[in-house]
């Protein structure tokens, strides 16, 4: 055939947009904040057919609970192999990053917690670079710059709930992780809060500090974290240099 395509009268994509500057295209994807008549904001991908949601259960309660869902913003880039969209609301001061590689949903930010800064990513000469829709200065994206411009960049994770079949109690003997240590010469410290309610609120934080330079065991624990039948466990991550973490256990009788 001389022309390849073919028209077809039959599809119909039954989602608008909230906001047209959250449609992204790029690496075979299409994606977009979407609504129609029958549901509230969803996230979605087209790969030249019908869309399909990729926000879950956990991340349509959030789009469901904004404010002002239209004053938003996305855009695709590829960083380290990995194409990622990313998705600012300025409104409700929220971001948000879904990795296409991994198939999972990530949570951004800058400094104070606040939403991420960049509205677009551009890759020029080997190198990626946003310009901040906040100070207007132009900013570097690279995962080997572990600092905001010398502040330090919150990494938090919130695991999974912990319970057990019968919603019985449990006591919470040792929870360990997996981490590089000795290899940094500033001061790395991981904090550890356990929720008891299942994430509503946090308890008391234990904090230790990782080994000095050189000095490499990497095994990191906390004892004693007491009781509970819903539980929930918060890590911090505070320094200037990088973190490796492999994995973690949580104990428990």
């Amino acid at each position: 055939q001389l022309f390849p395509y073919q028209r077809s009268n039959q599809m119909s994509i039954a989602y608008g947009t909230l906001s047209v500057d959250t449609v992204a295209s790029g690496y075979s994807l299409l994606v977009w904040l979407g609504t129609n008549e029958n549901a509230g904001p969803a996230i979605l991908v087209s790969k030249g057919g019908l869309p399909q949601q990729i926000s879950d259960e956990g991340m349509t309660y959030v789009l469901d609970h904004l404010t002002h869902p239209e004053d938003s913003f996305g855009f695709l880039f590829k960083m380290d192999g990995h194409i990622m969209y990313m998705l600012t609301f300025r409104t409700d001061n929220l971001s948000f990053v879904y990795d296409f590689t991994v198939n999972k949903f990530f949570s951004m930010s800058d400094h104070n917690l606040d939403h991420f800064i960049a509205k677009k990513v551009t890759y020029f000469n080997g190198k990626y670079y946003f310009i901040s829709f906040e100070d207007a200065k132009l900013y570097e994206l690279n995962s080997q710059i572990y600092n905001y411009d010398g502040k330090e960049i919150p990494r938090i994770r919130i695991g999974k709930n912990v319970r057990l079949p019968n919603a019985s109690r449990f006591i919470m003997s040792n929870a360990n992780i997996t981490i590089e240590q000795g290899v940094d010469t500033t001061i790395q410290r991981v904090e550890l809060s356990v929720s008891r309610n299942g994430g509503e609120s946090w308890g008391y934080t234990a904090s230790k500090d990782l080994n000095s330079l050189g000095n490499r065991p990497n095994r990191l624990n906390f004892w004693q974290l007491g009781a509970a039948n819903d539980a929930v466990l918060q890590w911090r991550f505070w320094s200037q240099g990088r973190f490796v973490i492999i994995g973690g256990e949580l104990q428990v009788q």
